[in-house]
């Protein structure tokens, strides 16, 4: 009886301390020393970073196509986008607070794997830093350009602050447009350098950096070298313009068949459609089935997207270069 009695206190024991190390901190969250030990997680950011633009490419189609002369907006709306429409913006207005935080939001995270990834280690690294450098460019560069003076208006303007760390906390002041322009032509000429893979048009690419260097130079009144960059795109002889009997369906095409696209974002119809219809680029365009809000048009009428919301695969950011 004794020898039970001490070998259930002892059990017990045992139990009590072993029961005792049961915290566990939550995991949710890639840390820096996962990205600089492990390719995977390094890949996992950089695709996290694309899906973010999904977001973001709904209030940059807003902010930088409705001030154009390329769309008309039916009738008035509450939609603060009203604002961009009539060039009368508000500075509180949640589309552009909403494109300013998506934008800095993929700029921290390329700034992750940019710090933790070594350069020339192997060949999948440099990949992973060219996609990062690139998508870090293309932030900064819409930034600027929308909320920037032009840059042939003089470098010495305000631009938008230049982020170059993964640090959330380090908010940096105003750079002026000179020095962003800068920055993403940097940039942008690291990441075209970096490149060992040949990925499809929904990823970054050495011709996508490229073609946006032939606009950054536009932009720029750099001529001669926005022919040449220009030039490189043309002469890498992955891409051709689309026949003109195919040309009204453009947007509803998947952006890697469509051979006029060098770069897109792309939405997948069950999971970024289905959902949220009356949400997403597609539906500002059509009405369909109960679905989207049908309030712009090309100018005379003719409706922008025709056809189900459903089928609208990719938007094709040819303004982006």
């Amino acid at each position: 009886m004794k020898y039970l009695n001490r070998k259930y206190w002892i059990g017990l024991a045992m139990l009590t301390l072993s029961a005792c190390d049961i915290d566990r901190s939550p995991y949710d969250s890639i840390t820096s020393d996962d990205l600089a030990n492990s390719e995977t997680s390094a890949q996992s950011v950089t695709l996290g970073n694309y899906s973010r633009m999904k977001d973001w490419s709904d209030n940059w189609h807003r902010l930088f196509e409705y001030p154009s002369d390329n769309v008309a907006l039916s009738g008035t709306t509450t939609d603060p986008l009203f604002f961009t429409y009539n060039y009368q913006r508000i500075p509180n207005g949640y589309r552009v607070e909403g494109f300013w935080r998506s934008s800095y939001q993929i700029i921290v995270g390329t700034n992750k794997v940019i710090e933790a990834v070594e350069e020339g280690g192997t060949d999948a690294d440099d990949q992973l830093l060219a996609e990062n450098y690139y998508i870090r460019a293309l932030m900064h560069y819409q930034l600027v350009n929308i909320l920037g003076r032009p840059y042939a208006q003089g470098r010495d303007n305000e631009g938008v602050p230049l982020k170059l760390d993964g640090d959330p906390e380090n908010i940096p002041v105003r750079s002026t447009v000179g020095e962003v322009y800068d920055q993403v032509e940097a940039d942008l000429l690291r990441a075209a350098s970096l490149f060992t893979e040949d990925k499809s048009n929904v990823y970054a690419s050495q011709e996508a950096a490229w073609a946006l260097l032939s606009r950054l130079y536009l932009y720029m009144e750099d001529n001669s070298k926005a022919i040449e960059y220009a030039d490189k795109v043309i002469e890498s002889g992955k891409f051709s313009l689309v026949d003109t009997d195919r040309l009204a369906d453009y947007t509803k095409m998947a952006p890697e068949s469509n051979s006029e696209t060098i770069f897109a974002i792309k939405f997948i119809p069950d999971a970024d459609y289905a959902s949220n219809g009356w949400y997403t680029v597609g539906s500002l365009y059509a009405n369909i089935q109960g679905t989207g809000w049908g309030r712009c048009t090309l100018p005379g009428g003719t409706w922008k997207w025709s056809g189900n919301i459903q089928k609208i695969s990719g938007i094709i950011l040819s303004n982006l270069w």
